[in-house]
């Protein structure tokens, strides 16, 4: 998954939900390790994600109940 189709799947989350209180996905924190890549926490459907996001790729690194 690229980060363009996270980007795209987050604006199809914005039509779709249906007040912002109610959206199904929420950035608990990010980092920057460097030019171009991030750690990332995304809450979702009850679980935290922890996500690795570079220009070319966004890799899911752990899961587990929020």
């Amino acid at each position: 998954m690229t980060l363009a189709q996270v980007g795209q799947l987050a604006e199809w989350g914005r039509r779709f939900v249906p007040a912002p209180r109610e959206r199904r996905v929420r950035l608990v924190d990010a980092l920057t390790l460097g030019p171009g890549n991030r750690l990332a926490v995304v809450a979702f459907g009850g679980r935290e994600l922890l996500l690795s996001i570079s220009k070319t790729s966004v890799v899911l690194l752990a899961e587990h109940e929020a």
